[in-house]
């Protein structure tokens, strides 16, 4: 929820109250220094470590994750358990986990509200680790909607300065990941394919 941080912070700025964030966990410093906004909201590092997991040789061994997920947000809320239970189960590592993590629920989300689905038409969605890649894979039927097409280079000193208010998920993703794909399948369904690198010690 970057959006809703950045958001509160313009609010702060105009009212002249300074805002610097203390103790960041993990997950928020790693999205921040993603978007290169770390230094807008914190004064120092504060050293939060990564856990690390399996290497790429044990993970090929890991059965893939298949789900169908609701397009509501109790539907992706289930979805994420199943799926933090089922990396956890892996031993990715903190890193690749929270970024996994963070990618399936930008993209589940801009689909429940850009794509105007209704419960029976679900998202479906694949998690598979092969031959040093987390490969990712999102079928939708909604409207088509090809990511790669959308310029996402992002400035925070430029966002401060027009005082930005969102657009910062896309972003993230493809800063997130290796590799992003996309194609449009019989004119009906969305085919998004994302690849993120596993380094040799699963963070």
């Amino acid at each position: 929820h970057i959006n809703t941080l950045w958001q509160a912070r313009n609010r702060c700025e105009e009212a002249g109250v300074p805002v610097k964030l203390t103790e960041v966990t993990y997950g928020l410093e790693r999205v921040l220094i993603v978007l290169d906004l770390h230094h807008l909201f914190t004064a120092e590092r504060d050293g939060v470590e990564a856990r690390r997991g399996a290497g790429p040789a044990g993970l090929d061994a890991a059965v893939p994750l298949e789900q169908e997920v609701t397009p509501t947000v109790d539907g992706i809320a289930e979805a994420m358990s199943e799926l933090h239970a089922y990396l956890a189960g892996i031993n990715i590592g903190e890193l690749l986990a929270f970024d996994i993590e963070t990618v399936f629920y930008e993209v589940t989300t801009n689909i429940r509200i850009h794509g105007k689905l209704r419960e029976d038409q679900p998202i479906r969605f694949t998690a598979a680790p092969r031959e040093g890649m987390f490969n990712l894979r999102f079928e939708d039927p909604g409207p088509c909607f090809d990511p790669t097409s959308r310029a996402t280079d992002f400035d925070p000193e430029r966002a401060v300065r027009t005082r930005r208010r969102h657009g910062f998920g896309l972003s993230m993703i493809k800063r997130l990941m290796d590799d992003l794909t996309y194609e449009r399948k019989d004119d009906s369904v969305n085919i998004l394919n994302l690849k993120k690198v596993i380094t040799g010690n699963g963070g």
